[in-house]
């Protein structure tokens, strides 16, 4: 199972004598959307762990039900970031509620939403959970450096004054590139920083993009090609080898090996352990994004959105 979902439209048509109906799929996920805190949750000096398993915990007074119904906690998620933060939380939608909260946690955190209707809030690890060989599980990758979306001069609002600044240490490198953040929640020049720096952490960074096509290795003619593709997830880390290129110097008859141009690694993205952020399912293949999701404009759309409604939305 890929999917789980409920039905929110369906069209039926008959064209003689084929017969047919579309329908609209929504997945369970877009409770994140729809679902919320519409009164004041403040939450003091509590781990950001907490604060992410509240919503799966304690009933909302409008339906009876935790905030997250019918979503549950994935109970491999650790219990502790070693962080405390004081938020209030009014006027959000889960999404923007947890985005806030991956601000707050230490680097490389994500969540996931598992097909079983759990939901995974985990650290990525810095070591490779999958392996791929260039040439044996997959051919020809694309991949691309990305700077368009750095910023390395963070200034957050709060309420009342709140205010904090972070910068990178790469302004001289790139130039001072502003993001202001502005969130009336924001009560204390403490959160604000907090804010602050998990928003640099984010941003100042150059961005490896790249899709990729693994092909199920079931059913496959030739053993030893193609991957398991149902057991490759979001947040999952993985490191592709390039064995065209050696990556160590020796020594033969008094010639130095690898200092021919054909003989060098393809790019940044081989050899490095790089994080999964999208997994798109077809019968018996996978296109991951690597390094960062593919730009999206309804995704673009609702981040406006929710900053409009950040700076707006007071308590």
């Amino acid at each position: 199972m890929k999917y789980v979902g409920i039905l929110d439209k369906i069209e039926p048509s008959i064209d003689s004598p084929k017969e047919e109906v579309m329908v609209t799929l929504t997945p369970y996920s877009s409770v994140l959307g729809d679902h919320g805190a519409t009164v004041t949750v403040t939450f003091t000096n509590a781990d950001p762990i907490d604060m992410f398993n509240y919503w799966f915990t304690t009933n909302d007074p409008a339906t009876g039900k935790p905030y997250a119904y019918p979503l549950t906690l994935d109970p491999s998620n650790p219990v502790s970031s070693g962080v405390t933060c004081s938020y209030p939380c009014v006027n959000q939608t889960l999404d923007s509620v947890f985005q806030t909260i991956l601000t707050m946690l230490p680097a490389n955190f994500f969540y996931r939403i598992n097909v079983d209707k759990s939901v995974t809030l985990n650290q990525a690890p810095t070591t490779a959970q999958h392996i791929f060989y260039l040439g044996q599980h997959l051919s020809k990758p694309k991949y691309s450096q990305d700077w368009t979306g750095l910023k390395n001069d963070i200034v957050v609002n709060g309420n009342a004054g709140a205010t904090a600044r972070r910068t990178g240490s790469d302004i001289s490198t790139f130039g001072q590139r502003l993001l202001f953040k502005q969130d009336t929640r924001l009560t204390t020049n403490t959160m604000c920083g907090i804010v602050a720096q998990g928003l640099l952490t984010v941003y100042d960074q150059v961005l490896f993009r790249s899709p990729i096509t693994l092909v199920d290795y079931r059913g496959d003619a030739q053993p030893g090609l193609g991957v398991d593709i149902e057991a490759i997830l979001p947040g999952d880390t993985v490191e592709i080898i390039d064995t065209t290129g050696v990556t160590s110097s020796t020594t033969w008859d008094n010639f130095l090996w690898d200092n021919a141009g054909w003989d060098f690694t393809s790019g940044a993205l081989f050899n490095t352990v790089v994080t999964v952020f999208e997994v798109s399912y077809n019968w018996d293949t996978i296109e991951i994004s690597l390094g960062a999701p593919r730009p999206n404009l309804s995704k673009a759309l609702l981040a406006l959105m929710s900053s409009f409604s950040d700076f707006t939305m007071t308590q």
